[in-house]
């Protein structure tokens, strides 16, 4: 690269294009108020989690409002939250089994779900109704064309999930033959009510097998039923694939021989080449996805980072040799120029993360709060209804707050980026 001095005032070129907008069958949209419905994988609040702070952090200019009414042991007629008589659902006049799924739903969306007034709904059941075997298929069936039937009336958009997957602990096991019957037909329940579906079931049961056969102690599902972060993490990933979720958080291109900028997803300023340096002020549109460090067993069996979570830097025109990347000052590591010529991914280094472990402790706490309003309090009988009233209207502050501070956090600072050249490539290294 031929020696430079001082500040270019202007660059050759700046382009700067808009982060790449989701497509039309991307469900979720700007205003969204969004409730996750499922069992006890659903009130863990894990792949839940993950999935809001996707949605958070790359559409930060769009107001949306999560909350989560999973409820352990529930099935897609919704169990654990109706005074159902579940004799009933196998019994032989089909008339009575309809007429009992559809009560059940009817009452618990009703209250559950219905009552948050919401804009689009994840429905995730299954593993519940895989234990009363080949059975379950047809009330499974039924109860997800009432609870879409519910939502869409309402004027809701939905998202069907597939139940995830059984990880064995003993050969042998049917659930996941069970399961698999439960994800065709919620496929077929989906494409019946012209809504989305997602397969959980076959992406992670792949998952887990790579996983194994790499490591026959690795315990995605622990228990064989409820994940642990990782395999939460390998639904949030599923789910987004399956849903053909944007990728791209933002891209930077620079041309050290022509001093061009190309960008997207974000804008460069202040940019300067000098004879051993370059630096720029990058100010991006949206924020990496926030991956807790104890889901990173997963990241290279699905390869996240890439698929979902592209933060990337391209380098060309160098002198060839090695050169020290600096983020605000810290460093992240020193690169070959091939290698910035090719381009970085920098979505792992938490010098581009912003706000994000921030943000994600927020959604947690936002999302505990919201559970102990709605199970402990909201239903609950041990308070008299001026505690209630008392303890609903702190909690409902305690949210608020929470949500104003999430808000703040998903937004993205600007950051100066330092490339330095290091050393020369040593003769008849090549490149």
């Amino acid at each position: 690269m031929r020696a430079l001095s001082g500040v270019l005032a202007l660059l050759a070129l700046l382009l700067a294009a808009p982060t790449t907008a989701p497509n039309q069958a991307f469900p979720l949209r700007p205003g969204d108020r969004v409730v996750f419905v499922g069992d006890s994988i659903t009130q863990q609040r894990l792949y839940t989690t993950y999935l809001e702070t996707y949605f958070l952090t790359r559409f930060p200019n769009w107001r949306l409002q999560f909350r989560n009414v999973g409820w352990s042991g529930d099935t897609a007629w919704l169990a654990r939250r109706t005074s159902l008589n579940e004799s009933h659902l196998f019994s032989r006049d089909s008339a009575l089994v309809a007429r009992t799924v559809c009560a059940s739903v009817d009452e618990g969306l009703r209250r559950d779900v219905l009552a948050l007034k919401p804009t689009l709904a994840f429905l995730c059941f299954g593993m519940n109704d895989s234990r009363l075997g080949e059975r379950a298929v047809a009330p499974y069936s039924t109860a997800l064309r009432e609870s879409l039937h519910l939502l869409t009336s309402s004027g809701a958009r939905a998202v069907v999930l597939s139940p995830s997957p059984e990880q064995p602990r003993q050969p042998g096991s049917r659930r996941n033959a069970r399961l698999l019957k439960l994800t065709a037909a919620g496929r077929q329940e989906a494409a019946r009510a012209g809504v989305s579906f997602a397969d959980l079931f076959n992406p992670v049961l792949q998952v887990l097998r790579q996983g194994l056969a790499l490591d026959p102690s690795l315990a995605l599902i622990p228990d064989a039923v409820h994940p642990a972060p990782p395999g939460h993490l390998a639904m949030a990933w599923a789910t987004l694939r399956e849903l053909d979720a944007p990728s791209l958080v933002s891209r930077v291109d620079f041309n050290a021989a022509s001093r061009s900028v190309r960008c997207q997803g974000c804008r460069a300023a202040q940019v300067r080449v000098g004879p051993r340096e370059i630096s720029f002020r990058r100010q991006d549109d949206c924020l990496p996805w926030p991956l807790p460090p104890s889901t990173r067993s997963v990241w290279a069996l699905t390869r996240v980072q890439e698929e979902l979570n592209r933060y990337e830097l391209r380098v060309t025109g160098l002198r060839p040799g090695s050169y020290r990347l600096e983020v605000n000052g810290s460093p992240l590591g020193v690169f070959h120029s091939r290698d910035l010529a090719a381009g970085l991914n920098l979505s792992r280094y938490p010098q581009v993360a912003g706000k994000g472990p921030e943000l994600q402790d927020a959604v947690c706490r936002k999302n505990d709060l919201y559970f102990e309003r709605w199970r402990h309090v909201q239903l609950g009988n041990h308070l008299s209804p001026k505690d209630r009233e008392r303890r609903l209207a702190a909690l409902d502050a305690g949210i608020e707050a929470l949500e104003t501070r999430i808000d703040r956090l998903r937004r993205p600072k600007p950051l100066t980026f330092r490339l330095v050249w290091e050393f020369r490539e040593a003769k008849g290294d090549g490149g």
